[in-house]
């Protein structure tokens, strides 16, 4: 797709892809991983689960599941 059709965000995204961990948690204040903590937390961990993370990006939520289930 030709850059110009590409928009600002997709852009933006570009622009950061190779330190997107570092400005994510800059831009959260570090929110980010609770909210992904906090997300996981409401998985149950005392019985087995099959879980899925489309488009996981960094991998981070997945590494979080991996651990718990």
């Amino acid at each position: 797709m030709p850059e110009k059709d590409r928009g600002p965000i997709a852009r933006f995204y570009d622009a950061i892809a190779g330190r997107y961990e570092l400005v994510n948690g800059f831009l959260t204040l570090g929110l980010d991983g609770l909210w992904r903590r906090k997300a996981v937390s409401f998985a149950p961990a005392d019985r087995p689960l099959e879980a899925l993370d489309a488009c996981c990006g960094t991998g981070d939520m997945t590494e979080l599941l991996s651990r718990r289930l």
